[in-house]
């Protein structure tokens, strides 16, 4: 068992690093200047170019990666330029209704999981046994997040039983 764990943990630290370089270099190569998206318009282009260089923009592509690869292994995500606040307290604050809605969606399949594996055993092989196993996978296969935004929509805002918000 711990030579298993010991491989999967060795396949996924260069999976991490790949999807981490991926993820940098694809946002690189899209078009446009990073600066763009926290310059705000009409500021000057000395102010423009000191921000730039502030955020290391300005260095070759390979010393940013590296400095960036860097920062998040130290676990510095850097800022938020829509909240202006640093990225590690964005996630915090989304970690306690991430939690919330993995621990309803948990509860709600083991119940409906139950529920539909007795309805399954008694019925084994009709219809009904085929539907509701097909139904299963449908619904093991959905994100959690999609599910709960669906759930949202159904009784928040069409059948307004519950509220939208501070849930």
């Amino acid at each position: 068992m711990f030579s298993y764990i010991l491989r999967r943990v060795a396949v996924a630290i260069p999976l991490i690093f790949g999807v981490l370089t991926l993820t940098f270099f694809i946002i690189r190569l899209a078009p446009g200047d990073p600066a763009s998206f926290f310059i705000q318009p009409g500021i000057s282009p000395n102010v423009a170019e000191q921000m730039r260089e502030q955020y290391g923009l300005n260095d070759p592509l390979p010393v940013q990666y590296v400095k960036w690869l860097s920062n998040i292994l130290q676990g510095d995500f850097g800022r938020s330029f829509s909240r202006q606040q640093p990225v590690f307290d964005v996630i915090m604050e989304a970690v306690p209704v991430t939690i919330t809605i993995a621990t309803l969606t948990l509860i709600l399949n083991f119940i409906f999981g139950i529920i539909i594996g007795i309805i399954s055993a008694v019925r084994q092989n009709s219809k009904l046994d085929r539907a509701l196993t097909i139904s299963a996978l449908f619904f093991y296969s959905m994100p959690e997040f999609w599910f709960a935004l669906m759930l949202i929509i159904l009784f928040a805002l069409k059948l307004q039983i519950l509220p939208a918000s501070n849930l």
